[in-house]
């Protein structure tokens, strides 16, 4: 079966034509920033779920397409449809709301156009809008990547080890968790 690799670029609109202040751009049409934060019906993703539609994964910019190659090298009969949100890279520099709020978007935007998952290829998105997103919609299969502190911890000999993640994913709670429970 041949793989397919989409990527969308996310194109950079003026502020107001998406419905947003001056310092957020957003590459979402105004329907979509002005319909629910997450405008797929649930029911709606239930049924994408039991089609042959490809894994979504989506991340900030390109830093995700390794997550993409290791998916491919794990599941090679699967297509991938990747989203890099390059008009609003970095996440790591937003605030908590703003990430939750374009995950929403690309999330919802990735499951219109047809997936039957959606891994979030970016520590910050995932640590702030995974347990969010996965609680709204309890019948999509959403996968976050998530610092590997456990296996680090884990693997290594000496005791130490080192995170190398943006500022807001290492000030998050969940990341916090991880470092108290396993390292």
């Amino acid at each position: 079966m041949l793989k397919l690799f989409w990527f969308l670029w996310v194109s950079v609109v003026s502020a107001g034509d998406a419905g947003y202040g001056e310092d957020e751009k957003c590459g979402v049409h105004e329907h979509e920033a002005r319909s629910t934060n997450f405008p797929v019906p649930p029911s709606d993703i239930l049924n994408l779920m039991d089609r042959n539609l490809p894994i979504g994964v989506f991340d900030s910019g390109v830093g995700g397409l390794t997550v993409a190659n290791a998916i491919a090298r794990c599941l090679p009969k699967e297509n991938l449809l990747y989203l890099g949100d390059t008009a609003r890279v970095p996440y790591g520099t937003r605030s908590p709301e703003t990430v939750v709020r374009y995950a929403e978007r690309v999330s919802g935007h990735l499951y219109r156009k047809g997936i039957k998952a959606l891994v979030i290829a970016c520590n910050t998105a995932a640590t702030l809008a995974l347990a969010d997103l996965r609680a709204a919609y309890p019948g999509a299969c959403f996968v976050g990547t998530v610092p590997a502190i456990k296996p680090a911890a884990e693997q290594s000999r000496s005791g130490l080890i080192s995170v190398l993640a943006t500022p807001a994913t290492v000030r998050r709670d969940y990341t916090r968790r991880l470092i108290a429970t396993f390292a």
